[in-house]
């Protein structure tokens, strides 16, 4: 974690050398080019599996009651669901799933390879479920 072979790795512009946190700028998942790399988005999922024994997508639902019930109490009005730091965007597929098919919802992250990734899950569920 921040070797200097880490630190050679990342998307940098000359104009903003701070447009990274630095912990962003990290190894992390035990993935050596961290976030900033196509492969690292493609071996997110499996990987998280992996670290999380098997657990990663039942943790990550846990948070689906909750928001279950908020739909119920706001009467039929669309959901406005934004999710930070999504990753690859599996949740939002776990939340599209589950929530009314009028909710809004929106996705964000800093890793423009993971937002690849989240768009390509977003346009399979598009074409699978509706």
């Amino acid at each position: 974690r921040k070797s200097d072979a880490d630190k050679k790795i990342w998307i940098t512009d000359p104009a903003s050398p701070n447009l990274y946190p630095d912990y962003y700028r990290t190894a992390f998942h035990y993935q050596t080019d961290g976030w900033m790399s196509q492969r690292s988005a493609n071996v997110y999922e499996t990987s998280t599996e992996t670290l999380f024994l098997g657990r990663q997508d039942a943790m990550q639902r846990t948070s689906l009651p909750p928001l279950l019930e908020l739909a119920k109490k706001k009467g039929g009005a669309p959901l406005k669901i934004l999710e930070v730091a999504c990753g690859t965007g599996r949740f939002m597929t776990f939340l599209r799933d589950n929530l009314p098919l009028d909710t809004e919802c929106t996705a964000i992250d800093l890793s423009p390879f993971y937002l690849d990734a989240a768009r390509e899950n977003d346009a399979y569920w598009r074409k699978t479920r509706r």
